[in-house]
């Protein structure tokens, strides 16, 4: 087993490339989980939410639907979507009602304008 990431696994780059506007474009979309199960699990993507959005930081989440049973546990889970590919995402139940549970992820980073900006100040500071 080595620390070297895999070339061929898009995972990471899917993960970077979603924030809010892509994924509302994708708003009640299927995402098929796979389970030790003969059969998947389906979640529809219902809701995304940006909070505080800033300059500096994206912060948003977004909400699954998905059945009563099977229920996932709150757990990294692998997500397959006809459009974005392969994600995973840490997914928490956060409510269940008659006809199902719903899922949120969270995503709470450093927006890739800000850190390329911070790199070149510390460049900066450090040619000094």
């Amino acid at each position: 087993m080595t620390d070297t990431p895999d070339p061929t696994d898009t995972t990471i780059d899917t993960l970077d490339r979603l924030n809010p506007k892509l994924l509302t474009e994708h708003l009640h979309t299927k995402f098929k989980v796979h389970l030790e199960t003969p059969e998947d699990l389906e979640l529809e993507l219902t809701e995304v939410v940006e909070h505080n959005p800033s300059p500096r930081v994206e912060c948003f989440s977004v909400f699954f639907r998905g059945p009563r049973s099977p229920q996932l546990q709150q757990a990294t889970q692998t997500l397959e979507h006809r459009a974005l590919g392969t994600i995973g995402l840490f997914l928490t139940p956060v409510a269940m009602d008659q006809t199902g549970l719903t899922y949120e992820a969270v995503f709470n980073r450093f927006r890739k304008i800000v850190s390329a900006t911070i790199a070149s100040a510390s460049r900066i500071q450090n040619d000094d």
